[in-house]
């Protein structure tokens, strides 16, 4: 019972391991800003405390990274770490969803599929950044894990599944635009399951939802700004 109650607790070994290192490179491996574009986004964040927000920037728009940013000032103050801090807890969170789809797989691939994912040059690197890209490939992971969950767990719920995984593709999406080029993946999912006459049902909901939760997202801009294309008129004047 005891070996049988350790080998349980091994997945869970493996992911702390992960989360240990990721704090180790950002204390001994942090260099700082990237670049022009992240003390933007630091400027912004202090902006939305002040309560000032520019529309015309398409930076504005990525509210994810402004807001996190924004309430770690808050509550941290303005430094460094408190830079850090919402990208490497939005890391986390994405390795964490990595463990949820793994952690019934052999420990040789909950090591793989963990290692790969931090290790990833470009994922480690931007682990500490105050950049949208760990925003959106966290984004992506929930989207993957809540299509992996319905299609291989329960089915019972597909309209709250699809749902979420709308939810999930905006949030990335009001993250950064460049989300959408996921979307191939998810319309062959969508082609794939139609030919075969599976979770059909289900690909109407995402559908539906999506196409309201875009509109009510383009109605809101619209309320604040007086015009649906105000974020995509902001990205081309930018």
């Amino acid at each position: 019972f005891n070996r049988m109650t350790d080998k349980k607790k091994i997945p869970f070994f493996i992911f702390g391991m992960h989360i240990f290192a990721l704090l180790l490179f950002h204390i001994f491996g942090y260099t700082g800003h990237y670049g022009y574009d992240d003390l933007h986004y630091a400027e912004l964040a202090i902006d939305a405390i002040n309560g000032k927000f520019d529309f015309g920037d398409h930076c504005t728009y990525r509210l994810p990274v402004v807001f996190l940013t924004a309430l770690s000032y808050s509550v941290l103050g303005i430094s460094d770490f408190a830079t850090s801090v919402p990208p490497m807890f939005i890391t986390g969170l994405t390795l964490l969803l990595v463990f949820v789809i793994l952690k019934n797989k052999s420990i040789a691939v909950q090591l793989t599929g963990l290692s790969l994912t931090l290790f990833s040059g470009w994922f480690i690197y931007y682990s500490d950044k105050i950049m949208p890209d760990i925003y959106v490939a966290f984004s992506v992971m929930l989207a993957l894990v809540i299509l992996h969950n319905y299609k291989f767990g329960n089915k019972t719920h597909p309209f709250r599944s699809a749902f979420l995984l709308s939810l999930a593709l905006l949030s990335g999406f009001t993250a950064k635009e460049t989300i959408v080029l996921v979307l191939p993946l998810f319309l062959y999912f969508v082609v794939a399951d139609f030919i075969l006459k599976r979770d059909t049902r289900f690909w109407v909901y995402t559908l539906a939802t999506g196409t309201f939760l875009i509109f009510v997202y383009f109605f809101l801009i619209w309320l604040i700004t007086g015009d649906f294309a105000k974020r995509f008129e902001a990205v081309v004047n930018n």
